[in-house]
């Protein structure tokens, strides 16, 4: 058994189904957008479906929340998943045909119409960022709950993931570059490492930012992780030597913050990083608290994984049969019990989306 630094005991039992008892974050919900540059007409491509949730059936017998598999065909691939809340959830399609995005209003997935966004991030449901893929430079776009608007300013060539602090105070997070908008317009901000591939981003605070990603020495990538101080980026030590992408960081406080990486699951306690869980592939990682954080990606053999902490111990929560064999590339946690993931299956499968109720 593995424990944090801060001494609690993160040991990974197996349970049927786990119920967090948590509450939570408080996000904006309101609706989301389906217009965009290109205009409106939003394709329906999956629906959100209605499975067990936590109440009680027509017995009286409580019924237990529990992953399923909503969509199994979709012919674009989900990158990344970001949302303001339980109605207002977006995915990254990189590679659709023509251009568009996922988005959720609460009962349906639909397709959206527009730029070839590779990142989203945001507020609330009427301030939400999007970065469009282009060809030299990337373009960000904002959502006011009406429409998007072409933002002023200079990016670099291409973003994985945007993190809002505030409306006045938006990082995102690419290849060889980080970003930053100050209420009026987007600029690139040198990082510690400028070689350095970020990957994903979280921030508590102004001054208390975190960007994790990886370089390359020679013919090895190696992991990286910096921090902002309000003032400028610094490299940050961590407990994992060799090849190795720190790829996904989420936390619910500034010392209370996790990273997951290669085949490893960190936690900072404010003050150092410690090697939580070993043999976790990258998955994607998101919470609503302290006691309710969700991980997920693949264990040694490959299969998918599901673990909640919830706030002392990671337990594993089973996956449908249909889904065992999903490779995810994102979670977000809208509510307690209330989880979507997003990935694809085997060559020949179609890209899926998984849903926690």
């Amino acid at each position: 058994m593995v424990t944090a630094s801060s001494g609690e005991d993160t040991s990974v039992s197996e349970t049927s189904n786990e119920t967090p008892t948590s509450g939570p974050q408080e996000t904006s919900s309101g609706s989301g957008p389906q217009e965009t540059s290109s205009g409106s007409g939003s394709q329906q491509t999956a629906s959100g479906g209605e499975t067990a949730s936590e109440g009680s059936s027509s017995t009286g017998s409580a019924v237990m929340p529990e992953w399923t598999l909503v969509e199994d065909s979709l012919e674009v691939q989900p990158f990344s998943i970001w949302g303001s809340g339980p109605d207002d959830i977006y995915a990254v399609t990189q590679f659709a045909v023509p251009p568009s995005y996922l988005h959720y209003d609460g009962v349906s997935w639909t397709s959206v119409p527009g730029p070839v966004f590779s990142a989203f991030g945001g507020t609330a449901a009427d301030d939400v960022w999007g970065i469009e893929l282009a060809d030299e430079a990337s373009v960000a776009w904002h959502y006011d709950g009406t429409e998007w608007t072409q933002a002023a300013g200079q990016l670099g060539a291409f973003y994985n993931a945007v993190w809002a602090i505030a409306p006045d105070d938006v990082w995102a997070f690419g290849d060889l570059t980080l970003a930053h908008y100050d209420g009026t317009s987007w600029s690139t901000v040198p990082a510690a490492d400028p070689e350095a591939t970020f990957v994903r981003g979280w921030g508590s605070a102004p001054d208390d930012v975190w960007a994790a990603g990886f370089n390359f020495a020679g013919d090895e990538q190696l992991p990286v992780l910096e921090h902002f101080d309000g003032v400028s980026w610094s490299a940050w030590p961590i407990p994992i030597r060799g090849e190795g992408v720190m790829g996904n960081i989420w936390g619910a406080a500034a010392d209370d913050v996790w990273l997951q990486g290669d085949d490893a699951l960190l936690h900072f306690d404010g003050t150092d990083w410690t090697e939580v869980l070993p043999d976790i592939g990258i998955g994607g990682i998101s919470g609503t608290s302290a006691s309710d954080v969700w991980l997920t990606g693949d264990d040694l053999l490959g299969a998918t994984v599901m673990l909640h902490y919830d706030g002392s111990t990671w337990s594993e929560t089973p996956v449908p049969e249909n889904a065992s064999d999903t490779f995810t590339t994102g979670i977000f946690a809208a509510a307690p019990n209330d989880v979507w993931a997003i990935g694809f299956g085997p060559p020949g499968s179609g890209h899926r989306i998984l849903h926690y109720e």
